[in-house]
């Protein structure tokens, strides 16, 4: 079960791969999962901007403080699927 409102987040009883997909779409990066878990989870994350901080960086402050989860940045290759316009029709 996925639930949530604004700036929160709860999961019940579900594999990670759809909360790293979640966190790909509101950080705006690719995210590999790295962390080595498998099985089902229970996740909860709330996050709330401090004064001066966007909404990126506080949610990426919520998966360090909360779930001990680390964004980091490399350089990796990954699979992509690129869909092109053909301009032939």
């Amino acid at each position: 079960m996925w639930s949530g409102g604004d700036k929160e987040i709860k999961i019940q009883n579900q594999e990670l791969n759809g909360f790293f997909g979640d966190i790909e779409s509101r950080v705006g990066l690719p995210v590999i999962n790295e962390t080595g878990l498998k099985g089902r989870y229970d996740v909860e994350l709330q996050w709330r901007p401090q004064p001066g901080e966007s909404e990126k960086d506080a949610y990426k402050r919520a998966l360090s403080e909360q779930l001990g989860l680390e964004l980091i940045p490399s350089r990796q290759p990954i699979k992509m699927l690129i869909v092109d316009k053909n301009n032939s029709i």
